[in-house]
């Protein structure tokens, strides 16, 4: 039944995904879109539509674009997407590349918070590639962002990140460091999610 009733949830995520994307597509047909909307289309016909390698054409469609009409944040956005889609795929290299292209753009606009969002998928990406070093190095630096823009749920799933790396990279003392101070934070932040892989990751550094 517990089956059943999962495989009837993902059709009908699915069927809206698809419908979403279908009404997004037939609005390409209008001549009046500027070339700044096209592109933001293109890339929301990416995010919407349920299968990966369409939304990838579809992203690059973007990028491709936001290229030509000179507009950086647009072509980090896509780039972010095509990142996104790329790891989904387990093209990690691939993701790695389009995630560094987009950090260059936000960190030559100063542009804080979508640095840090990049910095984690960057460290998601190094993880993918089992090198815990890097993925703790731009962990770090989205730690500190977060920080001074007082994003205190960010931060925290941040550190909960960092100290899962430190675990896996058999950096125990760290990582139980990290996973303590999360659940303080969590105090304030009562999230059932942070709460849950917190404990958990701990009991497995106290296993080790």
């Amino acid at each position: 039944m517990s089956l059943l009733c999962l495989l009837m949830c993902s059709t009908l995520i699915y069927s809206q995904s698809i419908k979403k994307a279908d009404s997004l597509i037939q609005q390409l047909d209008n001549l009046n879109l500027s070339e700044v909307n096209r592109t933001k289309l293109l890339l929301d016909i990416a995010i919407y539509h349920p299968d990966i390698r369409t939304s990838i054409d579809f992203s690059k469609e973007s990028l491709k674009l936001a290229i030509k009409i000179n507009n950086p944040i647009l072509q980090a956005e896509a780039f972010e997407e095509i990142s996104l889609l790329e790891h989904r795929l387990g093209n990690n290299n691939l993701s790695l590349e389009a995630s560094i292209n987009a950090l260059k753009i936000y960190e030559s606009l100063d542009l804080k918070k979508r640095m840090a969002a990049t910095y984690a998928q960057l460290a998601n990406n190094y993880m993918s590639n089992l090198n815990y070093d890097m993925a703790i190095k731009y962990l770090k630096r989205a730690k500190q962002i977060y920080s001074n823009l007082n994003e205190s749920q960010k931060y925290a799933i941040t550190i909960l990140n960092l100290g899962e790396n430190y675990r896996l990279a058999r950096r125990l003392d760290s990582a139980e460091i990290s996973f303590k101070r999360v659940l303080n934070l969590n105090k304030q932040l009562k999230n059932n999610m942070i709460q849950g892989y917190s404990q958990g990751n701990l009991g497995m550094v106290y296993n080790t």
